[in-house]
């Protein structure tokens, strides 16, 4: 037999929560006015005032702290360095200097390199040619950067005006007249495609389309005398010439055969007689 006992008494649920209430409200009172337009305004304006009571000039001196640092500006190339320090030269000088030579160099320019030239073997065709790609061979030959038993001697004779003063000689002449090159041939696919099976570039891509040349010192490989380019491409070849920037043409050299260095010698060649006449000399 159960003795009746008194019912028990339980506080509400929500008495309970009363005091946590208590404590939480101001705390969401908090950061409800942390988060308000009015709190994040405040923010903001002790953010600005704080920024805006920097001074202006370290602001300057870091952007250009911070943009030094991460400028690079190469060293210019020594063919581009005196070619913008020269003078323009007096045309006059410059036509003696090609024509008659100076006096110390015994065989005038145009000796060799004229339509006149008495030379046994091809020499390039120089009229027309960017000046800076002259300089970057004369002073190479002068450097021994590019070896030729003959050229260098000449290149060690000649001054630094005398250097800039016959490149841009040449330069303001016109180049030789040139037919289209062909399309159809072995020598033809390498000059507009290339093999890519090779890793072999076309040469239209460096030297342009036309193979009158592709930039400063990439040269034309058209209007040059029949040997020239085999004459080029076999020093390249076998490294008697190591002039070309990053041994890109050695490179290429390698991967011809003997075969296709005559094949694109007579290609350029083909497309380089001479129109409407022999070619006349620099006047």
């Amino acid at each position: 037999m159960t003795e009746d006992r008194p019912p028990s008494r339980r506080l509400p649920v929500v008495l309970w929560l009363l005091p946590l209430l208590g404590i939480a409200l101001p705390i969401c009172a908090v950061f409800y006015d942390m988060l308000s337009d009015r709190g994040i305004s405040s923010f903001r304006g002790a953010s600005q005032a704080q920024n805006h009571a920097k001074p202006l000039g370290n602001v300057a001196e870091t952007g250009t702290a911070v943009r030094r640092a991460t400028d690079f500006i190469p060293k210019p190339t020594a063919w581009s360095a005196l070619l913008a320090k020269a003078p323009q030269e007096d045309t006059a000088r410059a036509r003696i200097l090609v024509t008659q030579g100076s006096g110390a160099v015994p065989p005038a320019c145009a000796t060799c390199h004229g339509a006149k030239s008495v030379a046994p073997q091809p020499f390039p065709a120089l009229e027309g040619l960017p000046a800076e790609y002259i300089v970057k061979q004369l002073l190479d030959y002068r450097s021994g950067a590019r070896q030729s038993s003959v050229m260098r001697p000449v290149a060690r004779e000649l001054s630094d005006s005398d250097i800039t003063a016959v490149a841009r000689y040449y330069a303001a002449q016109a180049r030789p007249g040139t037919a289209a090159l062909s399309t159809d041939g072995a020598a033809a696919r390498l000059h507009w495609s290339g093999d890519n099976g090779r890793a072999l570039p076309a040469c239209a891509d460096c030297h342009g389309a036309s193979g009158r040349g592709g930039g400063p010192v990439l040269p034309p490989l058209t209007g040059q005398p029949k040997g020239m380019v085999a004459a080029q491409l076999n020093a390249f070849r076998s490294g008697t010439r190591a002039n070309d920037d990053d041994g890109v043409m050695r490179a290429f050299a390698h991967r011809l055969t003997a075969a296709e260095i005559e094949g694109l010698d007579n290609f350029y060649a083909a497309a380089s007689a001479p129109q409407g006449g022999v070619r006349k000399p620099a006047q």
